[in-house]
């Protein structure tokens, strides 16, 4: 941040106030479109105390997902219900002004394309190049 300017850019004030995750409050009208590089689990301070939550990491950017029900159910029906399938799919994110909590829009996401499948299998190696 440069601390020589009288009035800090928005992008100071996301470094400082961000949230290390995606929600419908901070995507505003924004779409991005991510691909999954890695599905983890963390736990995470919820409202009553520590639990575990899948967290969807992205290869354009450095926050993440936290996946709720809704969202893990969208993943499953175009992906498969195994997190390892869903390395390599493209989503969209959007914020769902129609569904609110405490009059913030919920999180959702839609799969726009699947991972591209490679050769799999015991006979993998034995491929000629």
């Amino acid at each position: 941040m440069n601390m020589q300017r009288k009035s800090p850019t928005a992008a100071d004030l996301d470094a400082i106030y961000g949230s290390r995750f995606y929600n419908g409050s901070n995507l505003g009208a924004n779409r991005p479109v991510l691909t999954i590089v890695r599905v983890g689990v963390e736990e995470l301070r919820g409202k009553n105390g520590p639990e575990l939550k899948a967290l969807l990491h992205f290869k354009e950017s450095t926050k993440l997902v936290a996946l709720n029900k809704t969202n893990k159910a969208a993943l499953e029906k175009v992906l498969g219900i195994e997190p390892e399938k869903w390395i390599g799919a493209t989503i969209r994110l959007w914020a769902d002004d129609a569904n609110t909590f405490e009059d913030k829009p919920h999180l959702r996401l839609e799969v726009l394309k699947a991972p591209e499948s490679g050769p799999t299998g015991p006979d993998y190696d034995d491929i000629p190049l």
